[in-house]
């Protein structure tokens, strides 16, 4: 989920002459493709478990704040500049994950005694963020529906200093890009033949078994497919 994950293992598999499968790739909000998923974040912001205003660089709202972390992704990956920013007051339930000085030092988490003074530090027209902020609180107190499909259940009034606001890019997590391999974990090289002495296992493979992305779906492939090709390899060597 950072930048530090650079796919060395599939250029190697390629250099020796791998076949590859699947070209789809999968987003997640984060900070950057350095610092990833921030897990203190994750589970109020990513995962829809949070209630927080979202606005765009405009100061208007874009999406259904609801919505799940990857539908989110994308929704601010066709905003100027892929950045959105998730705002909230210091009565939400979320807001004691903000404000450390870490993180307001690092420039992705910013505190203000009033929305205008927080529209300024991140640079976004502070008449247009009240207006959203007020607009967003109507609903909240019945006062028509949300344009976007969110609903006062699932939405938290900003009235209560200081508010924050947080960073909100695309990164990417994972691909289902994979080297291919046949049922014992053996690599395929572009003609579908076995490349002798090279296996595969884990997310390496993936893409072999996935054509879509499903959370946590990691581990249970990773303990297969590596006991797997190691099971292949062990009855190759005692073929020999």
């Amino acid at each position: 989920c950072a930048g530090t994950n650079t796919g060395d293992g599939m250029a190697m598999a390629v250099e020796a002459g791998a076949g590859l499968v699947g070209d789809t790739m999968f987003t997640q909000l984060g900070v950057n493709d350095i610092i990833g998923i921030r897990p203190d974040f994750c589970m109020p912001f990513i995962f829809g478990m949070g209630k927080f205003m979202g606005v765009n660089s405009h100061g208007e709202r874009f999406l259904n704040e609801y919505i799940t972390g990857y539908n989110r992704a994308q929704a601010v990956a066709h905003q100027d500049n892929t950045t959105g920013w998730g705002i909230v007051d210091s009565d939400n339930e979320t807001a004691g994950v903000f404000g450390s000085e870490s993180d307001l030092e690092a420039g992705y988490v910013f505190v203000a005694d009033t929305l205008e003074e927080l529209a300024e530090k991140i640079d976004i027209p502070a008449a247009k963020l009240v207006e959203s902020a007020n607009a967003y609180n109507a609903i909240i107190d019945g006062n028509g529906t949300d344009p976007f499909g969110n609903s006062a259940e699932t939405m938290d009034r900003l009235d209560t200093a200081p508010y924050y606001a947080w960073l909100m890019r695309p990164c990417t997590i994972t691909s289902l890009v994979a080297v291919t391999v046949d049922d014992g974990a053996r690599v395929l090289n572009e003609d579908g033949q076995p490349i002798e002495n090279l296996f595969a296992a884990g997310d390496m493979v993936l893409g072999n078994l996935l054509k879509c992305y499903s959370a946590a779906r990691g581990v249970g492939n990773a303990i297969y497919s590596g006991d797997l090709a190691a099971q292949t390899a062990k009855a190759e060597l005692q073929n020999e």
